[in-house]
């Protein structure tokens, strides 16, 4: 069976979503989030760099969570959750990055700065940046999302590492700006794959 490593508050969850909508039975093998967890021999030979998610697939391991999402879609083409589509898989991938590079990546400095890091190597002075950086990206989104309940009209990998990042973005009271990520937001909190997510895996 197909092993999810990581934490009930981590993006391991969109591993976790993305199994559940393509109706994947996986283990999920909690990690504790500490130096002590992350930092031991054993879980730094499955990810040198002693992050979660990782995923481990009989002897085949795979980190970095848009990744394992790709995999677990390719274990199932027919669902199209990964479209198969060149021109809509590349749009796809193309979110799945936005979701990394333009979203998570300041949500991930914000906590960095006001959480993670030692006092004396926080600093203050990005925060009002990263907000600002936050912003421009939902003015992109709130475009990616015109008309549309979805970004590529269906429900693809590309809603779950958004949603994913949107949620902790609310729980790390960032602004969401739009009306439609707003709505957005509240479409994904319902849908029945993430709902079992919640209570599975999280509420357990």
């Amino acid at each position: 069976m197909i092993q999810i490593y990581g934490a009930k508050i981590s993006r391991a969850i969109r591993c976790l979503w993305a199994a559940e909508e393509l109706n994947l039975e996986v283990e999920f093998i909690p990690v504790e989030m500490s130096l002590k967890g992350l930092r031991s021999p054993e879980f730094l030979a499955l990810n040198p760099n002693g992050k979660v998610p990782v995923l481990k697939d009989d002897s085949f391991v795979l980190w970095e969570s848009g990744a394992i999402c790709s995999y677990l879609a390719r274990l199932q083409p027919e669902q199209d959750l990964l479209p198969r589509d060149s021109k809509k898989q590349g749009l796809c991938e193309q979110w799945m990055q936005f979701a990394i590079a333009e979203v998570d990546a300041h949500l991930w400095a914000h906590r960095r700065h006001t959480f993670i890091y030692p006092e004396e190597k926080r600093i203050a002075e990005v925060v009002p940046s990263l907000h600002y950086e936050f912003k421009r990206s939902m003015g992109v989104l709130d475009q990616g999302l015109s008309n549309k309940d979805y970004l590529l009209g269906d429900f693809t990998l590309a809603d779950i590492m958004i949603g994913q990042t949107l949620f902790w973005a609310v729980e790390s009271q960032f602004p969401l700006v739009h009306d439609s990520i707003e709505q957005y937001v509240r479409r994904l909190r319902g849908r029945s794959g993430f709902r079992r997510v919640i209570e599975k895996y999280v509420k357990s």
